[in-house]
């Protein structure tokens, strides 16, 4: 019987031993995967922070590029206020130059009409009055 208490005792000792290594090699597996955890929360904080830092960055390009859009779209905008501003005086010295050719126009066909109804040869009025007025001066 005490054989058997014996071999009984050994198996349950060599079962505890095996249990225990078993024990070991879980706790080393824990330890294992809670550093894994660990870096894999350190690495996903640090994309979290450098997706925030690029968000940032972004949204300062952004602004810092609409910032320039303004200015060359105020620019622009001068430039062509300041062009039509040159248009228009342009027009205006247009229209002064085309009603200056109008009244040299009917001061034309004027002196036309004066000249085909007296015809070639024939003093006008105005004609007669310069020669009385010469005349005048010579004596």
């Amino acid at each position: 019987k005490s054989n058997e208490m014996s071999e009984r005792l050994i198996s349950k000792e060599a079962d505890l031993r095996t249990a225990h290594s078993e024990l070991m090699m879980a706790k080393q597996r824990i330890a294992i995967l809670e550093a894994d955890l660990k870096r894999s929360n350190e690495t996903a904080q640090t994309r979290e922070k450098e997706g925030k830092m690029m968000a940032l960055q972004y949204q300062e390009d952004l602004k810092r590029k609409e910032e320039q859009h303004s200015i060359s779209m105020k620019d622009l905008n001068d430039k062509v206020a300041k062009r039509n501003q040159k248009i228009k005086k342009l027009n205006r010295h247009l229209q002064k130059l085309y009603d200056e050719k109008d009244t040299i126009a009917d001061c034309m066909s004027r002196i036309g009409s004066l000249t085909s109804r007296t015809g070639p040869g024939h003093k006008t009025a105005t004609d007669s009055k310069l020669l009385d007025d010469d005349a005048d001066s010579d004596e």
